[in-house]
């Protein structure tokens, strides 16, 4: 007599929390992976209108990122070469000035009489 042993059913993981373990806030951000990033699990069709991503797939893809090794410098660095713009260009501008880059004019406020 044969028995059959079937494997568990995979831990499927929705849109939000996929969000939440990649630490991204936009869901168009997940879709421009899907298309863009070969390696991004695919997700699966669990309903008419719904997806899932196989939690499984989904760590093994966290886990092959590349490890991030950064000091505070490295990432005033970045700031520098690509440009901070909105409410973080002055702090940027702060830390520059901290590093040793370029200096920016300060703005000084005269207080309302």
């Amino acid at each position: 007599m044969k028995t059959t042993t079937s494997s568990p059913a995979p831990e499927l993981v929705s849109m939000r929390v996929l969000q939440q373990m990649l630490g991204i806030r936009s869901r168009q951000t997940i879709y421009n992976k899907i298309r863009s990033d070969p390696a991004f699990p695919k997700p699966r069709r669990t309903g008419a209108y719904s997806v899932a991503w196989v939690r499984r797939e989904v760590m093994a893809y966290i886990n092959s990122l590349p490890t991030a090794e950064l000091d505070g410098f490295d990432a005033i660095e970045r700031r520098r070469t690509v440009g901070v713009s909105g409410p973080h260009r002055r702090e940027a501008q702060g830390l520059e000035a901290l590093a040793g880059g370029s200096r920016q004019p300060t703005i000084v406020r005269e207080a309302a009489a």
